[in-house]
């Protein structure tokens, strides 16, 4: 949901409030029962399944992923995509989460450096060099290309992005910290580290970098590209 805040506040994406109370209220239920999820409770099941289930019925209610998919499917999505390495064998639900730590962590760093006014806008990054630099494969590589046509950031500057600073903020401080969301996962019987699942920790980095290319969506991975320094 914070990505889909941003990019509200950014491009002025369609945003509908009803949908994402429902997805916020749905999350807050599954985080109260991670100790019956653990246990394998029935009520404690339901609710992650009836947040499951909510989750598809968002979609549809809104046409796209949005309410339910963000900067930390990209993440999976590129792992099972074998770009960087052989896809791990692990549950794409399982990839997710570890996604969804990573990316916590650059989002709130990023709010730390917005916050500090260290942040530098940088030149327009040159989306299909990126591409063809880093999907070897030529078949994959056309369909990232033309998954990125038009590019999210087309009508994006940093300029832009710095003048919706206090909605930014506030979509990452409703993020939970890295440290949580692993400590949530492995509660509830999950991973929560890359190595976990055989991802390399020296795969990681190139990971953040490219995996906002894998869908045409404008999310806080794929914004902070138009700044120099983060």
């Amino acid at each position: 949901l914070a990505d889909w805040k941003i990019s509200k506040a950014v491009t002025g994406e369609y945003y509908c409030d009803r949908v994402a109370g429902l997805m916020s209220r749905a999350v807050e239920d599954v985080r109260a029962a991670v100790d019956e999820i653990a246990a394998g409770g029935r009520d404690g099941c339901e609710k992650l399944m009836y947040g499951l289930l909510l989750s598809g019925l968002a979609m549809q209610m809104v046409g796209n992923s949005r309410p339910a998919s963000g900067a930390e499917h990209h993440v999976s999505h590129l792992w099972e995509m074998g770009v960087l390495a052989p896809p791990p064998d692990a549950l794409h639900g399982e990839k997710v989460g570890i996604g969804l730590a990573l990316c916590a962590e650059q989002y709130h760093a990023f709010a730390a450096a917005l916050r500090s006014g260290t942040l530098r806008p940088g030149p327009r990054p040159d989306t299909r060099a990126e591409i063809e630099r880093y999907f070897p494969d030529a078949g994959m590589r056309e369909l990232i290309l033309e998954e990125n046509v038009p590019d999210p950031l087309d009508d994006v500057t940093a300029e832009k992005a710095l003048g919706a600073r206090d909605e930014i903020l506030a979509a990452i401080d409703e993020i939970p910290s890295a440290e949580e969301l692993r400590a949530l996962l492995r509660k509830a019987g999950g991973v929560a580290e890359p190595g976990e699942i055989g991802v390399r920790e020296d795969i990681v980095p190139l990971t953040l970098r490219i995996s906002p290319y894998v869908r045409r969506r404008l999310t806080l991975m794929r914004l902070r590209k138009v700044f120099e320094n983060i």
